[in-house]
């Protein structure tokens, strides 16, 4: 297995106040695989993600990629370098800097690699042409439509070739036209060999991917192989 989840629980907060927010989740991911996380608002979907990003430890159980346990054998460097081997993160709201390029923000990932910064820019255009925005390198965000920030995004994600695209709700501001191009874009990057995991709270999403698995008040109760028509 390529990434695995063993009994994965996250608790916020102690006493009166305490929010279990997934309780003994667990599923694997095969290479390759393309897999949507749906549910409604507040079942845990966006706290899982971050989880499997290395962005969180959880309260207890094991997240096992490539044969590492995250959370036992790696310190914050480690999780860090494992985040910028292994991850794409793609945010609903782009999270894009206003005051840089698109160019600019695309190589932000690119930062702590040691290449030289010719070879860093040529990553960056790279991505940008894979999600069709090599026209708008120079331009800021306020300069783009939400649709060309979301693909900025992407790139960004893209810039460091990860194997493995983490995307939370990534068509969540868009109109349904452009969410369509977001999600065929999704789907290239899959059949290219990118291991894709979507959250998402739309069910008309879900047919998007091989794979959908149901999370409801931090319980999985569902899991399913989506056929291809």
């Amino acid at each position: 297995m390529y990434l695995q989840l063993l009994n994965i629980s996250k608790i916020f907060g102690k006493g009166e106040a305490q929010v279990r927010a997934l309780e003994s989740v667990g599923f694997s991911i095969e290479k390759g695989d393309y897999v949507a996380i749906h549910g409604p608002s507040g079942s845990g979907k966006s706290t899982l993600l971050t989880i499997m990003a290395g962005l969180q430890h959880p309260s207890s159980g094991k997240v096992i990629v490539d044969e590492i346990s995250l959370y036992e054998e790696l310190n914050n460097d480690g999780l860090a370098g494992f985040r910028s081997n292994y991850i794409g993160f793609v945010f609903q709201a782009f999270n894009l800097l206003p005051y840089l390029s698109t160019l600019e923000n695309v190589l932000l990932p690119m930062a702590p690699v040691r290449i030289s910064s010719k070879e860093k820019r040529e990553m960056a255009h790279l991505a940008l042409s894979r999600v069709g925005l090599t026209d708008r390198a120079a331009h800021l965000p306020s300069q783009l439509s939400g649709g060309q920030q979301q693909r900025a995004a992407i790139a960004r994600a893209l810039v460091n070739e990860p194997g493995i695209i983490l995307a939370d709700e990534p068509t969540g501001n868009l109109d349904t036209e452009t969410r369509n191009d977001i999600l065929s874009l999704f789907d290239d990057l899959n059949k290219a060999g990118h291991t894709i995991l979507m959250v998402t709270h739309d069910a008309s999403h879900i047919k998007a991917a091989r794979k959908s698995i149901k999370i409801t008040d931090g319980h999985i109760i569902e899991k399913e192989v989506i056929p291809r028509i």
